[in-house]
């Protein structure tokens, strides 16, 4: 018995599937980063006040490192740094969300006696947080 069929392509399987047509074909969803609900912005920032512009940043990691970025001031702060903070694992990625939002955010970079060099990030324009919601407020 031969068990290769045919799939709408025309392409020969040996699945032993049932091959779909275009009327018959399976749902399909979209990816879950579009299905998800966009958050409420945990706080709104000023860029150069008072002629720039004003951010909203949204609830969660991106809200955090905003807040510590303003908190920190020009010293900024490294990856290193906010770890041991306990939500700051992945600090590079929220540094770059808030660039992609418009956030100046400038890195230095500092020699270490290794060899090696790490970055230290700072707001590199003068930001005020207008408002900010507490993480439990809906």
């Amino acid at each position: 018995m031969d068990r290769q069929r045919k799939t709408p392509s025309g392409a020969a399987t040996s699945l032993g599937g049932k091959a779909f047509s275009q009327e018959q074909a399976p749902l399909t969803f979209a990816p879950p980063s579009a299905q998800r609900k966009q958050k409420a912005p945990a706080m709104r920032v000023h860029i150069r006040p008072p002629e720039g512009p004003v951010i909203a940043v949204p609830a969660g990691r991106q809200a955090q490192t905003m807040r510590l970025l303003l908190d920190v001031g020009e010293q900024g702060f490294t990856s290193g740094e906010a770890s041991p903070l306990g939500w700051a694992r992945r600090t590079s990625e929220y540094i770059s969300q808030l660039r992609a939002l418009g956030v100046p955010i400038e890195t230095i970079w500092e020699n270490v006696p290794d060899g090696t060099r790490i970055g230290r990030y700072r707001l590199s324009e003068p930001a005020v947080a207008l408002s900010a919601r507490k993480p439990w407020e809906a």
